[in-house]
């Protein structure tokens, strides 16, 4: 049988190595921790890189809906599509020609490839024009 003072080191030893067990799970349980929260960081990182791509993926060009106000730099007139690819409800390839003056505005991965219109549309009155001298040194 053991005496008090036996019991006491026996519940002190038994407390010593209960301690020693807790923290050695904690230990276990924050390691654990660690680690889970590396995958989030990576899984989080490789997320957003696959939205990334989608976002890429997606044909980019010019909305059909965007044909109603689009005219012809030439003449105001309106536009006629003559498409070689739409996808997506997108314009990415073909021309945009006028059926009144024959412009013909390409369209190249989805960007209409506008240049200056032939005839300018605004002309200055010579008197507001500038003159340029030269000058002599």
């Amino acid at each position: 049988m053991l005496n008090s003072t036996e019991r006491l080191f026996a519940a002190e030893a038994s407390s010593s190595v209960c301690r020693q067990l807790y923290e050695k799970r904690l230990a276990e349980i924050n390691g654990e921790l660690r680690r889970l929260e590396q995958a989030r960081a990576f899984l989080e990182e490789r997320l957003e890189l696959e939205e990334a791509k989608a976002d890429f993926s997606r044909p980019v060009g010019i909305p059909l809906a965007a044909l109603n106000w689009l005219v012809c730099p030439d003449c105001r007139e309106s536009l006629v599509l003559e498409s070689d690819q739409i996808r997506s409800g997108q314009i990415i390839s073909g021309a945009l020609t006028c059926p009144h003056c024959g412009r013909v505005l390409p369209v190249e991965e989805g960007i209409l490839m506008v240049s200056p219109p032939r005839t300018p549309t605004r002309t200055f009155p010579p008197s507001t024009a500038l003159s340029i001298r030269p000058i002599s040194l």
